[in-house]
């Protein structure tokens, strides 16, 4: 399982997991003091929403990190042939 938004709660905190059964779909399950939702999609279409709603967000929202200044510049080594980052 992984985190997410919750649905319910509208807070980061929420789980996610993929159901066992033959369909394969997500399922929400929030255990934060005063919610305890669970949200299970019983359709392609819903399993897609979720997905998009709720988890894609909190991947995205990870993956996000402050970046100061510019690009590196790529340069080759003076072995010559691979290139290396100039910090």
């Amino acid at each position: 399982m992984s985190g997410c938004t919750c649905p319910i709660s509208k807070r980061l905190g929420a789980r996610w997991g993929v159901s066992k059964g033959g369909a394969g779909r997500v399922y929400i399950v929030c255990s934060l003091p005063g919610c305890g939702a669970q949200i299970f999609a019983r359709s392609d279409d819903a399993d897609e929403r979720i997905r998009d709603t709720f988890i894609a967000g909190a991947a995205l929202a990870a993956a996000e990190h402050n970046v100061t200044g510019g690009a590196p510049v790529q340069t080759e080594t003076a072995e010559g042939g691979l290139m290396a980052w100039d910090n």
